[in-house]
């Protein structure tokens, strides 16, 4: 553990510039979730070096910021990198560490030197102040990295923040009658406050008609900014899309793309996954590019149909056997007792308090896999693994294991 820590901060003042004491570096950072998980996770699915750069990102976050984050693992390639993912929940401590400035502890003050940081921070003040569309409308922020070969500079995430369903939003608030659409907030608040400038007019007219124009039942449930990798359009993610809605939608919004192979793509998919959602990129119009998020509801063990939908994907190119096979052994758990590190001084502090009859575990699993379809044919396929932090109680936990035995 010392000598990882003397490692990162080495990098760190190669990279960054600046001198920052180790153990303040990577004290109660997401370094501590990362090395008790590594030892599950194959060389496959993240190599040593991949390993070595998500871990520099990960020094510089509070743990607290999180129990839930994950990675994005591309499956047609077998020496691409793996990315890293992390979730700030609005009912955890994640949302008072982006921005309540009174809560005792903050993302690093160094970070705020970069603007896409600050504007975080800045969306997170809100996102913590009553008085604003964001505190009870925006249910978690997800924070997504882009891990290279190196990373040189302080790395910037793309941001996405999820929408609560229309029900709940009409249960949490109560929309203002000078507003002239409910959906107003995100373009004249929520993305505003993330990018530290108005969006152009003919984008939020764009915004607010995909809004308009959904089928029924189906809604936005995250928006994002590739702030990342310098994309300047708005990631609009659509569930409870039926699949025969899909090509109407993206008709009706002049979608910039080709959907001539689309409908036999969606016909297929419809038969080796349980639900597909969509994401749309928005800018004056909607990009010829989108994403196909395709969800079963178990994991594998538990659903045959992993095996079918993974089998299809390798015969028409877009995973590898190898990765397959990596996939369908990710899903698994590590409990406390296997640790390969000390829990941090918050964690034992909890545990105490909870008592013996408590242990924290970390379980794996299978989100989702997404297809990129662009020029009437998909381009790559990727999935997206999650780790959970959980606090269970021992006695039912192994009441559960030997039931599923």
């Amino acid at each position: 553990m010392n000598m990882i820590k003397t490692q990162l901060q080495n990098d760190r003042n190669i990279q960054f510039g600046e001198t920052v004491n180790s153990n303040e570096f990577t004290k109660n950072s997401l370094l501590d979730y990362l090395n008790n998980i590594e030892s599950e996770i194959t060389p496959e699915v993240i190599n040593t070096n991949n390993w070595h750069n998500i871990k520099i990102v990960a020094s510089l976050l509070p743990q607290s910021l999180t129990n839930f984050f994950g990675f994005e693992y591309r499956l047609g390639d077998n020496t691409s990198y793996t990315d890293f993912l992390i979730c700030a929940s609005d009912d955890g401590a994640g949302k008072k560490v982006i921005g309540n400035k009174d809560f005792s502890i903050n993302l690093p003050s160094f970070l705020m030197e970069k603007e896409e940081w600050k504007n975080l921070n800045n969306f997170g003040q809100h996102w913590n102040q009553t008085s604003s569309p964001l505190y009870n409308l925006v249910h978690n922020v997800w924070l997504e990295f882009d891990i290279e070969e190196t990373i040189s500079t302080t790395p910037i995430p793309s941001i996405f923040f999820a929408l609560l369903p229309p029900e709940n939003q009409q249960k949490n608030v109560q929309i203002a009658i000078d507003v002239s659409h409910p959906y107003q907030w995100v373009t004249e608040t929520a993305l505003p406050l993330l990018l530290n400038r108005q969006l152009p007019e003919k984008v939020k007219e764009k915004v607010l008609q995909c809004f308009d124009n959904l089928p029924q039942d189906a809604y936005i449930f995250q928006i994002g900014l590739m702030l990342a990798r310098k994309v300047y359009a708005v990631r609009l993610c659509i569930r409870n899309i039926q699949t025969q809605a899909i090509i109407p939608f993206l008709k009706s919004m002049n979608w910039l793309g080709c959907s001539d192979n689309l409908a036999q793509l969606l016909k297929e998919l419809e038969t080796v996954v349980d639900r597909i959602d969509l994401d749309i990129d928005v800018g004056e119009n909607i990009y010829p590019k989108i994403g196909l998020e395709c969800y079963l509801a178990k994991q594998p063990s538990l659903e045959p149909k992993w095996n079918l939908f993974l089998d299809y994907l390798v015969t028409k190119g877009l995973c590898t056997p190898e990765k397959q096979d990596k996939l369908l052994n990710y899903p698994g758990y590590v409990r406390e007792r296997d640790f390969s590190q000390p829990l941090s001084v918050g964690t034992l502090k909890l545990n105490q308090l909870l008592g013996n009859k408590y242990e924290s575990v970390f379980f794996k699993g299978l989100h989702h896999i997404k297809l990129t379809y662009q020029n009437q044919e998909v381009l790559e396929a990727k999935s997206y693994l999650y780790v959970s932090h959980n606090r269970i109680n021992i006695a039912e936990f192994n009441a559960i294991r030997e039931g599923a035995k």
